[in-house]
């Protein structure tokens, strides 16, 4: 089972990242055996954390592809919904721990 990430995303960039997301595994696997392959997913948890004044430059950055489809307007406002919610209580230089998980597909050519 696939961990809930922690990532700390505002809830317009959380919508668009789930939209993106939905089926992601069970849509390549279909499509690697359409191609006949054998196919196999690993799950990585990958633990890290970042500054909460790096983390407001990756958004605006948009550090995850999903986050190409808002505007710089909407990036900032999502980071002011952050200042007052889920990251209120950091200051700039604090760290912010995340984890999330990265699916790996193992593909081989079926016999």
């Amino acid at each position: 089972m696939i961990d809930a990430p922690n990532t700390p995303l505002f809830t317009r960039a959380e919508n668009v990242n789930d939209a993106m997301l939905v089926g992601t595994k069970e849509n390549t696997c279909a499509w690697l055996r359409l191609a006949n392959f054998d196919v196999e997913v690993l799950e990585e948890r990958i633990d890290y954390s970042v500054t909460k004044s790096k983390w407001y430059d990756m958004l605006r950055g948009r550090f995850y592809s999903s986050l190409r489809e808002l505007n710089d307007v909407e990036i900032e406002e999502g980071i002011d919904e952050l200042e007052r919610g889920k990251l209120k209580d950091l200051n700039l230089q604090d760290d912010i721990p995340i984890f999330s998980t990265s699916l790996i597909f193992i593909a081989k050519k079926g016999h």
